[in-house]
């Protein structure tokens, strides 16, 4: 087994998607949600082979099999019927160079079909990358609902029941090569989200959240609007599910997560933010080594294989240091193939961890010890993934973490988009009428673990004692005027007003 497997079962089992990819991106979620929301996916080859002309990345010559000429002449296909004098050559080279610009805008498309996750725009362009490492069939089934009849779920499988004719400009261009014909899904043997009974109350949670979107999408006629929400959303799920995990399911331990509009780097705000970050990343890791540690004791598979004599079980060892050392070895680097022996300067990294983890749950507590021996071995040299990489990836280049996208910068705080703050308004607001600032604040705190200032709500939690609980200390006049910058930026988009008395109102409509 390698270092890079040893939560796998964790992440299948408790979890339900794996956190275990540093080049996760929204397009991949949204392929995979929109997938397994309608059970089928499409062939995507032709246009694959039209966008990629090489076969390999990076290589220098285009593939023959995907040329001008072989693709204009010798397959003599009618689709590129118009391209075939010789003259139009560089018109049909401009296009795929538009194409490619337009579909692998987020780089998820590689010259294998099976790998690549198109920029998407209508159902035909749904493809079978499993790059979403299960986040799709994760929050299809939190969309549908516990009883199946979600309104988030049936709003987003019409839009994309719609495009059964290209209405976008993006599909038209492309309308020719995509496949038409379904291909359906086999039947899922991964369990159901709401198997894990600790996530009770979040999952119901996210229900009323999504329903209460559903209903502002189902008021505006943008498709292509409600799927971008819908898949917005689900980032914001997930950072929420992870959260809720770390808190064992009890929403008031969550670590709460600090909102913070535009200040400066290294303002006092800022640093608050980034601590709530780093300590919402520290709560998931150290479930996430419970976890592994209670599948030790009960001799529950560590991985799972495609059938149960596949599965992989890992025994505790005896509490010498020279079998600790040799379980320790056995374990194989997260290297490509096969994996390798540790080396020694690695078996020395690893035996630093186990000599810390004896000290924080000392030798009665055996299998935590080498738990959180692994576990901690697992998110210091599984370099290439993990969760601190997975999610915030996603939230970066959703527009939840700050600096948004790549972000160079190694401090990270939660400041979300203008389309992030879009869809946690409609998430926490009816259509009808907007709602008073204290009730937003105490939704987003309720729904998405989002705290912005120091309010008290009808559920009697303060959202400074929150902070101070984590390790947080900011003054309420610090609180005071980061909620006061909120509201600015919410009014300056539209999705709040001010009144008298320093009264505000928020939602999306009539503000």
């Amino acid at each position: 087994m390698k270092i890079s497997e040893v939560l796998n079962g964790v992440y299948d089992r408790a979890v339900g998607w794996r956190p275990a990819s540093g080049a996760i991106k929204p397009v991949h979620i949204a392929n995979g949600l929109f997938r397994d929301l309608l059970g089928e996916r499409y062939r995507i080859d032709r246009v694959v082979a039209f966008a990629v002309p090489w076969k390999k990345k990076g290589d220098p010559e285009p593939d023959r099999n995907r040329t001008w000429d072989h693709l204009v002449n010798d397959l003599v296909d009618p689709t590129f019927a118009a391209f075939k004098a010789p003259y139009l050559k560089d018109r049909f080279e401009q296009l795929r160079e538009f194409v490619r610009g337009l579909l692998a805008a987020d780089q998820a498309v590689f010259p294998d079909a099976d790998y690549t996750s198109l920029t998407l725009a209508s159902r035909q362009m749904i493809s079978g990358d499993r790059n979403d490492r299960d986040v799709g069939r994760f929050m299809a089934h939190l969309l549908k609902g516990k009883e199946g009849n979600g309104a988030l779920a049936k709003v987003v499988i019409d839009c994309l029941k719609e495009s059964d004719k290209p209405q976008d400009p993006l599909s038209l261009v492309v309308w020719p090569l995509l496949g038409q014909d379904a291909i359906f899904l086999a039947q899922s043997n991964k369990i159901s989200p709401y198997a894990n009974k600790d996530c009770e109350t979040f999952f119901a949670r996210i229900e009323e959240a999504a329903d209460q979107l559903a209903q502002h999408e189902s008021q505006q006629g943008n498709r292509l609007a409600t799927l971008q929400r819908a898949v917005l959303f689900t980032c914001l799920t997930l950072l929420g599910h992870a959260q809720a995990l770390g808190a064992k399911g009890d929403m008031n331990k969550r670590v709460p997560l600090l909102m913070v509009p535009e200040v400066p780097k290294g303002h006092r705000l800022a640093l608050a933010s980034e601590e709530s970050l780093s300590r919402y990343y520290d709560a998931f890791e150290d479930w996430l080594a419970e976890a592994l540690a209670q599948r030790l004791e009960t001799g529950d598979p560590v991985t799972y294989g495609d059938k149960p004599e596949h599965d992989e079980r890992l025994i505790l060892p005896a509490k010498d240091k020279e079998s600790v050392i040799a379980f320790l070895r056995s374990i194989k680097t997260a290297d490509k193939g096969d994996g390798k022996e540790p080396m020694n300067d690695l078996l020395e990294e690893r035996l630093s961890l186990y000599e810390r983890a004896l000290v924080k749950h000392t030798a009665a507590n055996w299998n935590r010890v080498i738990g959180d021996t692994l576990a901690q071995s697992y998110f210091s040299e599984y370099t290439s993934g993990g969760p601190r990489d997975f999610i915030g990836g996603i939230g970066r280049k959703a527009g939840i973490i700050y600096p948004h996208f790549q972000g160079n910068s190694k401090d990270k705080r939660i400041r979300p988009s203008v389309a992030i703050l879009d869809v946690l308004v409609k998430a926490c607001t009816p259509v009808e009428e907007p709602i008073p600032l204290p009730k937003f604040l105490d939704l987003l705190w309720e729904r998405f673990g989002i705290v912005v200032g120091g309010r008290t709500g009808g559920s009697d939690t303060d959202h400074a004692e929150l902070l101070r609980q984590n390790g947080i200390d900011l003054s309420p006049t610090d609180l005071a005027a980061n909620t006061q910058a909120l509201v600015d930026q919410l009014v300056q988009i539209g999705l709040a007003r001010r009144y008298p008395d320093n009264i505000a109102y928020v939602g999306s409509r009539n503000v």
